[in-house]
């Protein structure tokens, strides 16, 4: 299902954004761009609010059910058991509060819980000193 999710929702932003055209394919021709769907895609994310609203609202809705999938096994031992739970942890670890009230037990739910954390920014890259073009004062 996932897989599916991944494959289909660049076509249907492209299809409803308008910009599957003979006049964009020629305009594309022209200028030597391939238009395909992860550039319609990036041009609709970087013009559009809405988009990136439906992608943060569609990744939070798939984690959170790969979620409550992944952790039904254990039972009533889990309070994963129920979808507000499970997005109130994929929410709360994407922002990365993450509280520990909920948490998860199996592999696969917390390899999601990565994921999750993973969706929301990238890992800070490690400090580098500042490349200006004045030296540091010596002390």
């Amino acid at each position: 299902m996932m897989l599916r999710l991944y494959t289909y929702t660049p076509r249907i932003i492209a299809e409803a954004s308008g910009l599957r055209n003979e006049k964009t394919r020629l305009i594309g021709l022209m200028n030597n761009v391939d238009i395909s769907y992860h550039f319609i895609g990036k041009a609709m994310l970087r013009d559009s609010l809405l988009t990136l609203l439906y992608l943060f609202v569609m990744s939070v809705a798939t984690l959170a059910y790969a979620m409550l999938v992944f952790e039904r096994p254990i039972g009533p031992d889990t309070n994963l058991d129920l979808m507000e739970n499970s997005v109130w942890l994929i929410i709360i670890t994407m922002t990365t509060v993450g509280y520990g009230d909920i948490y998860p037990q199996t592999p696969m739910g917390r390899q999601v819980a990565v994921i999750a954390a993973l969706l929301a920014g990238p890992p800070p890259p490690c400090p580098l000193p500042p490349q200006s073009g004045t030296p540091a004062p010596s002390r």
